[in-house]
């Protein structure tokens, strides 16, 4: 249950990497909607993954190794946000207690690791946590990526409004943004994409 595609810039980050100001004259609203389509498919290309911090709950199943990592980093280390573990005990989710799966957090990569008992095969795993980055804090290379999106999309469509022609007259600018993926944009968000198990 990952959140939903959020925008990976703001409108005032897009004009302040471009070196123009707010009020320029730059079509607020149209750039504010692609760069919503830029990060929906940034995040796409990066197998759904999601970067704003919010609270998830991942399922997997027991694999018999001392390691998962979680759905995206870095979880968070904020007290009263760690992660809460528990195992399906056949009839009900019960809460692992640290004595019986001693366990250690890696908040940055996003791995939690159990340093005794392993996460056991075959057994179903939950575990809640907070993940993501805080929008302050998304990285430099996601927030560039982004913005050359933002900015191929611009130069497609003309100065038109729309991302999709439907209309007879041309009203609006037909591309498609994942056509518009450079090699080292798409290596960008690829590099995101999310290992679950180490």
């Amino acid at each position: 249950m990952a959140n939903a595609a959020v925008d990976l810039i703001t409108f005032a980050t897009y004009c302040e990497i471009a070196g123009i100001d707010k009020l320029d004259n730059v079509r607020q609203g149209q750039v504010e909607r692609l760069i919503s389509a830029a990060s929906r498919q940034f995040q796409l290309t990066a197998d759904g993954r999601a970067f704003i911090q919010a609270t998830d709950i991942q399922e997997f199943q027991g694999h018999g190794l001392l390691a998962h990592q979680v759905r995206y980093p870095p979880i968070s280390s904020v007290v009263g946000d760690v992660p809460v573990i528990e195992y399906w005990n056949g009839t009900a989710w019960t809460t692992a207690s640290v004595a019986e799966f001693p366990r250690q957090f890696d908040y940055v990569a996003g791995i939690v690791r159990m340093t005794e008992s392993p996460f056991a095969r075959g057994t179903r795993w939950r575990i809640t946590y907070k993940g993501g980055w805080a929008v302050a804090s998304i990285p430099e290379d996601i927030q560039l990526a982004t913005f050359q999106l933002v900015q191929r999309a611009l130069k497609r469509t003309g100065g038109k409004e729309g991302v999709k022609s439907e209309g007879r007259q041309q009203q609006n600018a037909a591309f498609d943004l994942a056509d518009l993926m450079t090699g080292a944009i798409r290596s960008i968000a690829q590099g995101y994409k999310v290992i679950y198990i180490q």
